[in-house]
């Protein structure tokens, strides 16, 4: 549909909020090249710097319908309760200009301050997708929200990475609970959800933890999800690997999502200061049943780096086989984790028959209460491997 026929039905939209996708640094409809009506041009309009160097990489293969640039048009000042239904109006150019709808089907929260919503094309409902939606209350909010949507934008296509499709900001103004501003992230849709998803249904249905080779297959693409991590300019690690930050497709590969949490690969710890201010970033974003030993009390002079992400990832592993995390009964119990964790008592159910010694190996060597004593990921591949045949 043209944008000239829909010009005279969108003057009720109340601001615009550019959404990176592709080059050209700034974006304002006011100077747009495109054809734009006036009843647009004369708007209250928001621009975001894209990423330099710009966005380049190849959109996902079933994404041939979003091009080059896109707007997102929203018609209210503030974010709408769960589950009021709402419609975004995207217009993208390749040759040609146009407009689409893209309604919301489905909105629920995430946390205290982000929710997902999920949207499609109102001319393709199939093709599903994402909005991620982080409230900001601060600059300081807003920076650290910024951060996690470039860098997950800027990630390499892989598959067993969420890829994200843009990221956008919108300024709030008189909101009733305080927030200055959202980041978007629009991510693509994994019909069959999350990993925490599937372990909760078999917990209800009694039908018990993945096979072997299916745990194995999960943890070979976490590694190289991992590795990619690892691979930029300036690693990174994780930090939060659990099983609600991993969704999984049909055929059971696993997607790493939410890197909010990301850190550098190695955080050099020299003065007290230093492992305080390290110690509030883990207990925000690191998630108890799953976090390392260094986390919980990291020591002046010692450096943080990737094994501990190798430490959650025993813990996942453990999880996948058995339903839980090696610390869930502990924290269920009310009892401290972090000296469960420090014991280095790892307790296996009485029944693991089913799983191979070697596997049951594997998760005690990850599970090192010593960093440097935790295989690395390409001893963790090399072992599951042999499982995943």
């Amino acid at each position: 549909m043209q944008i000239g026929e829909l010009g005279h039905r969108l003057w009720w939209f109340w601001r615009c909020d550019w959404l990176v996708m592709h080059p050209s640094n700034r974006v304002n409809l006011a100077n747009c090249s495109l054809e734009v009506p006036d009843t647009l041009k004369h708007m209250d309009t928001y621009t975001h710097d894209v990423i330099n160097p710009p966005y380049t990489k190849p959109l996902p293969s079933n994404r041939k319908d979003v091009w080059m640039l896109v707007w997102l048009f929203r018609k209210d000042k503030c974010e709408e309760p769960a589950g009021h239904f709402s419609t975004y109006v995207i217009f993208w150019t390749k040759g040609r200009n146009f407009i689409s709808t893209l309604d919301q089907i489905l909105c629920a929260p995430l946390s205290g301050f982000s929710t997902i919503e999920l949207i499609s094309p109102a001319s393709d409902r199939r093709n599903l997708l994402v909005l991620k939606r982080i409230r900001c209350h601060s600059k300081s909010d807003e920076s650290k929200a910024l951060s996690e949507a470039r860098l997950h934008l800027s990630l390499p296509s892989h598959p067993n990475i969420l890829p994200c499709v843009g990221t956008g900001t919108y300024p709030l103004r008189n909101h009733p609970q305080g927030a200055i501003s959202e980041v978007f992230m629009v991510l693509d849709y994994c019909k069959r959800g999350s990993l925490l998803r599937e372990l909760d249904i078999r917990k209800k249905r009694g039908v018990g933890g993945l096979s072997s080779h299916l745990a194995a297959k999960v943890c070979v693409g976490l590694c190289n999800a991992l590795l990619v991590l690892l691979s930029l300019d300036v690693p990174m690690s994780h930090r939060d690997i659990k099983p609600g930050n991993v969704l999984l497709q049909d055929d059971w590969c696993p997607m790493l999502m939410d890197f909010g949490s990301c850190t550098p690969a190695v955080i050099e710890l020299p003065t007290y200061r230093d492992v305080e201010i390290w110690k509030e970033f883990a207990a925000e974003h690191c998630s108890m049943a799953y976090r390392a030993p260094e986390l919980f009390q990291p020591k002046v002079g010692e450096n943080i780096t990737e094994k501990a992400d190798l430490w959650s990832l025993g813990c996942l592993l453990y999880a996948l086989l058995f339903l839980e995390s090696p610390m869930d009964r502990v924290h269920a119990k009310g009892d401290s984790v972090a000296l469960a964790v420090w014991s280095a008592k790892i307790h296996f159910p009485t029944e693991t028959s089913d799983t191979p010694p070697g596997m049951l190996h594997l998760i005690k060597s990850m599970l090192s209460v010593d960093p440097q004593a935790r295989p690395s990921l390409d001893n963790v591949l090399e072992v599951l491997a042999s499982f995943e045949r």
